[in-house]
């Protein structure tokens, strides 16, 4: 190299670096006024307005309610929203075994700085404002704003005919975009902050504030940079647009119409979602929605159950920022690859980058095939799901060749492409419709299962779950987390969950049924047995694998195969105390009997008293039963009857065998079978965790000496109803001791 040429490189690296980056990135912003005063016009109303209007109506309602402040302690009126008010003293004893009949008191003094602070904590944390919805298109916008120059060709050509490197025009254009968004974000917390100071707050948690609001930040940094590949991508706005909705959609797409084929081509699935769904991870959308919930619990984490629910998703949330903050460096790595590759007539082009056009070709094409070839399913025809298929497949990748080539005469431009794009398709759809990879037919080897647990429909086991279902909800008594306050039925658990059977037996009874249940009869031709008065039922098996690996299935047994699965189960007690979380529970937390008798019938109870009209009624479907409400015995509210009852449900639930299920009670079609209909009598029980709940929505009535009715309670959640069968002798035996007799 010569003296010459050496010096005139080093003018031009001198040139090159002339213009710094501050100013590079003032230019963005003096370019880009609007997006400035919008971005801090939309803050200002997210935040502070936000924040002083939600406090503001708190202390209106407070007003409007008569609230004056005092330190005395007092009965709250029963026309006060008790979602509003906490329970003083113990609330394990309040309403115990030994009757509710202590009164609820609400302590006025900090009753509406709790409330204050509780809503400035849900501004705060985002779950009172529209910061996701704020995030997804600031990212838009921002990604749009700062890259559309390279649209067209002479503002590129201007651009980068300056003094400045690609790599700082880069990092210009990107820290730019990212500052419209920071710089309001941060002044509108600071005035959210700055307006909660003029109500009565306290313990906003700061802190933990700001955490939250910078995951929300590294959210839109992950959307913005997506957005930014996808615009450097593109040859034009309108493209851009496209490329960015195709990259945040394509995804969640895939998993769907993977999902769908499955639910579509697959019987025995009780859930198709499997591994498809990490497909979702691929739109930055996901990683945004995933997080969204997270800030709800944390405004309530004073609570047990919110905090047992944040003990539980906080791994998952942790790995999900940890991903999105992965994906952002690489993501942003990738774009300024793509920014300094870029040539400058590709602008006003379609897509940049020719490698790139024909996967965006065959993955549309092919997603779309697949989603119009449900259609010829649907019509039970494997001809026209071929024509769906095949058709959709010729006419997207066509409209696809004439959106990149910008010209209707090339719609079959690239033939090999297309003959690729079809066959795919078609492959795919045959897979699922012959169950090439032998999905539907699965059943696990004994040696491979760690647990299982089963479900059965038309059973006494789908509707005994109230005491497991309150617990969730409320907390448990057992280990002081009742938590009466408002709650969201976001982990509710289920039979499936609860039930662990380990024993050779019981999982080789659930291989059986499951063969039985996969013959042609039992999953295609259902309905062909019932129309012919062949009873089926509805049986869900979940296996736990020992890889961790989970499999739920459905199937519809015969009586037959029922009968030699169920003389099993009812032995294992692993399926009985998930069935009957009642086994559980605890003498001194019994809660509430009711006694629903079948028919009009009366009872003869000299010391108990009546309470008519619950409206209670029957859950089974085609039972038979004429289970009326008209008369409900609420009189089992003493302590000591109330556990007799207890022990002796218990021992017969224990005790209880499949032959001692009454054949009408398992039946659907008494006229057709030609069985005479059988009337029962009803346990109505109600958890302990749910009637101090009621007692706590209707706070303030001082019952004294008379007990928490079930028509007081109204509205209740969780309650189960317990046929009582022959079999049941120790809870006639209870019932019989207090004057109460069974037709």
């Amino acid at each position: 190299m010569t003296l010459k040429s050496s010096s005139s490189e080093n003018n031009l690296k001198k040139q090159k670096s002339g213009i710094s980056f501050a100013e590079l990135v003032r230019q963005n912003i003096r370019g880009n006024l609007w997006l400035v005063l919008l971005a801090f016009l939309v803050m200002l109303f997210n935040y502070p307005v936000n924040m002083a209007m939600q406090l503001s109506g708190v202390q209106q309602s407070f007003a409007h309610r008569g609230y004056v402040m005092t330190n005395d302690s007092y009965s709250v009126p029963d026309d006060l929203d008790p979602n509003s008010f906490t329970l003083s003293g113990d609330s394990s004893v309040i309403g115990g075994a030994d009757g509710p009949t202590s009164v609820f008191v609400a302590e006025k003094t900090n009753e509406l700085s709790e409330a204050l602070t509780r809503t400035a904590k849900d501004v705060l944390f985002g779950d009172a404002s529209l910061i996701m919805f704020i995030v997804a298109v600031a990212a838009a916008l921002c990604a749009f704003a700062m890259f559309r120059y390279l649209y067209s060709r002479q503002q590129t050509d201007f651009y980068h005919s300056l003094p400045v490197s690609r790599t700082k025009r880069f990092f210009a254009n990107y820290v730019s975009g990212i500052l419209f968004m920071l710089v309001s974000y941060a002044l509108g917390l600071l005035g959210a902050v700055i307006a909660a100071m003029f109500f009565q707050t306290q313990g906003l948690m700061l802190g933990l504030a700001l955490v939250v609001n910078a995951h929300y930040m590294l959210l839109f940094l992950l959307i913005y940079t997506a957005t930014v590949a996808a615009m450097l991508l593109a040859g034009s706005l309108a493209v851009g647009v496209l490329a960015a909705g195709w990259l945040w959609s394509a995804g969640p797409a895939a998993s769907a119409v993977i999902m769908s084929l499955k639910e579509t081509h697959f019987d025995t699935l009780y859930d198709a979602a499997g591994t498809e769904q990490k497909l979702q991870y691929l739109s930055p959308i996901k990683y945004l929605t995933e997080y969204t919930y997270y800030p709800h619990l944390l405004t309530d984490m004073d609570k047990p159950v919110y905090m047992k629910r944040l003990t539980e998703i906080g791994p998952h949330i942790s790995h999900v920022l940890t991903a999105a903050l992965i994906l952002t460096l690489a993501g942003m790595l990738v774009s300024l690859w793509l920014f300094q590759k870029r040539a400058s007539e590709s602008a006003g082009g379609s897509i940049a980058f020719r490698p790139v056009k024909p996967f965006v070709r065959i993955i549309t094409a092919v997603l779309s095939a697949l989603t119009l070839s449900m259609i010829g399913t649907g019509l039970d025809s494997l001809a026209w799901t071929m024509f769906f298929t095949v058709a959709g497949a010729v006419i997207v990748h066509a409209v696809m060749e004439i959106i990149i080539q910008q010209d209707v005469r090339k719609l079959f431009d690239h033939k090999p492409e297309l003959l690729i794009t079809v066959i795919l398709s078609v492959g795919i759809v045959l897979g699922f419709q012959y169950d090439v990879t032998g999905c539907n037919r699965y059943v696990p080897e004994t040696e491979d299962v760690s647990s299982a647990a089963v479900s059965v429909s038309n059973m006494l086991t789908d509707d005994t779950g109230a005491t497991a279902l309150a617990r969730e909800a409320y907390g448990s008594l057992a280990d002081g987390s009742f938590s009466p306050e408002e709650f969201d039925d976001y982990s509710y658990d289920d039979v499936k969950k609860r039930m662990k059977l380990t024993d050779a037996e019981s999982i080789e009874a659930l291989r059986k049924a499951a063969f039985a249940g996969l013959s042609e009869w039992g999953t295609q031709n259902t309905w062909e047995g019932y129309d012919a008065g062949e009873q089926t039922f509805y049986t869900v098996i979940n296996w736990r694998l020992k890889n961790g690996r989970e499999d739920r299935r459905n199937y519809y047994l015969t009586e037959e195969a029922l009968k030699e699965l169920m003389d099993v189960l009812m032995g294992a007690e692993a399926y009985k105390e998930a069935v009957y979380p009642i086994l559980s529970v605890n003498g001194n937390d019994v809660g509430l009997f009711g006694l629903q008798l079948s028919g009009n019938d009366r009872i003869d109870a000299t010391d108990l008293p009546l309470i008519a009209g619950t409206g209670v009624q029957d859950r089974y479907y085609n039972a038979g039963a004429n289970v009326s409400p008209t008369l409900n015995l609420d009189g089992l509210y003493s302590a000591d009857i109330r556990r007799e009852l207890l022990e002796a449900l218990k021992t017969d639930l224990r005790e209880l065998r499949y032959e001692d299920y009454d054949t009408e009670w398992l039946s659907m079609e008494y006229a057709e079978r030609g069985i005479e209909e059988k009337h029962y009598s009803y346990l109505i029980y109600i958890p302990q965790e749910e009637v101090l709940a009621a007692q706590y929505r209707i706070m303030g009535n001082s019952y004294g000496d008379k007990p928490l009715s079930i028509e007081d309670i109204g509205g209740y959640q969780f309650y189960d109803i317990y046929p009582i069968f022959d079999s049941f002798t120790h809870v006639k035996e209870v019932l019989s001791e207090h004057n109460i007799k069974l037709n």
